[in-house]
């Protein structure tokens, strides 16, 4: 009898830290993205200025033209809703676990946070808060939400990487890739076009790949890589299909990303969008 009270009690003691770890990660969620919304409350509008149109590269002119109804109103948030797989992995050896994620993007203004569960195993999920706040970089993990494993630590190159992830994923919020006070495109070719996003101290540039109808279908930047604790600037890149229209947009339903090594992409995120709300 004592054993199965021991075994009982120590149940209710693992339930209890997984509703409580749930419960957690869902008020630090919340509030992540209330003080993403407060921080950029007194952004600038983005604004469809028609006439400025013409002086942009050709590929991101065709780009609008397809994916963009002119004069829409713009939302001030987007959530997506992603189901996937996620490498945990190393580069030798992928270990790829299913994945579902909400993120809920801010686009007046710059910010997202991506709030995922990665299955580590059977009953064993990994919650994950990746996320650009009020100008500052984030990237945690708790498992079952409440017991942490993992924490990045503060940094300029935090920072810069995580706005870079925001500007790289503006394809499925086309609207925030106007040419605005914060946004300047530069043409490289008759396919590819540089944006450059600055956000207060933070400025970061990614390469975009046009195909023949205008349609995004690659993005490439230089982004800092976790290598046993050193930080390495290692070629990055995305690449999306699968266009479908949301309300007034067009936008890619599915997509994968990973680090160039070796001539080769090494990916460790593939998805689909299950949904999409504008707000």
């Amino acid at each position: 009898m004592k054993v199965l009270s021991f075994v009982f009690g120590l149940l209710i003691l693992v339930v209890l830290v997984i509703l409580g770890g749930k419960l957690h990660w869902r008020l630090s969620t919340a509030e992540l993205i209330e003080q993403m919304r407060a921080s950029n409350e007194n952004s600038p509008a983005i604004v469809d200025d028609s006439p400025s149109f013409t002086a942009l590269p050709e590929p991101v002119q065709r780009y609008f033209s397809m994916v963009l109804k002119r004069n829409a109103p713009w939302p001030e948030q987007v959530v997506i809703r992603h189901e996937g797989e996620f490498n945990m992995g190393s580069d030798a050896q992928p270990n790829w676990r299913p994945m579902a994620s909400e993120q809920t993007i801010q686009i007046q203004g710059a910010g997202f946070v991506w709030d995922a569960r990665i299955t580590m195993a059977p009953l064993m999920t990994a919650h994950v808060h990746d996320a650009y706040v009020d100008g500052q970089g984030l990237l945690r993990a708790r498992l079952f939400g409440g017991i942490p494993v993992m924490s990045a630590s503060a940094s300029d190159e935090l920072n810069e990487g995580e706005l870079m992830r925001y500007l790289a994923e503006a394809p499925w919020y086309p609207y925030r890739l106007l040419p605005s006070a914060s946004l300047r495109w530069q043409g490289i070719n008759a396919s590819q076009a540089r944006a450059t996003l600055t956000d207060d101290d933070t400025s970061v540039s990614v390469v975009f790949t046009f195909d023949d109808t205008g349609l995004i279908t690659q993005m490439d930047a230089t982004r800092y890589r976790d290598v046993d604790g050193r930080l390495i600037l290692t070629p990055w890149q995305g690449q999306l299909w699968n266009y479908k229209h949301h309300n007034d947009v067009l936008i890619p339903m599915s997509g994968h990303v990973g680090w160039r090594i070796n001539d080769s992409t090494q990916l460790y995120w593939k998805a689909d969008i299950v949904s999409i709300e504008s707000r």
